[in-house]
């Protein structure tokens, strides 16, 4: 993905999207840039796992790169999805990760109203400093 610009579509002002290779098309709905990260400084031995923000009711994310990593040491895996509340859909897994090596997602993953990006991290040493990070935008659910 490239980048979001303000543009005129010849007659309204809209949100105008580049390709990465800088072609313009418009982003039907766009509301605005959504972004964030969690992190856990004290990981557990072990398992650990990491939870993004509730996409808000009536609201849809386009998560457009998602990344997990582990600053500490090598995890045994890191696997990067979703959980909507009912299920755990896992779209990128890695296993024997080096450590602060970034896991990452780089296919749009579309996240409905109550729904979350979230990150699972096996094989942790204690005190690891794990982290998750998403950027996308948000568009009114159809």
């Amino acid at each position: 993905m490239g980048q979001l610009i303000l543009g005129f579509d010849g007659t309204t002002p809209t949100r105008i999207q580049t390709d990465s290779a800088g072609r313009l098309y418009a982003v039907p709905g766009f509301e605005s840039v959504v972004s964030g990260y969690a992190t856990n400084t004290s990981a557990a031995a072990g398992y650990n796992g990491l939870v993004g923000t509730v996409v808000p009711a009536g609201k849809v994310w386009v998560i457009t790169c998602c990344n997990a990593w582990n600053d500490t040491s090598a995890s045994t895996r890191i696997i990067i999805g979703l959980d909507n509340g009912a299920v755990h859909l896992w779209t990128k897994s890695v296993e024997a990760p080096n450590a602060d090596q970034q896991v990452t997602l780089e296919a749009p993953l579309i996240l409905a109203a109550g729904s979350k990006v979230v990150a699972d991290f096996y094989g942790c040493t204690l005190n690891d400093d794990i982290g998750l990070a998403w950027h996308g935008y948000q568009i009114e659910a159809p």
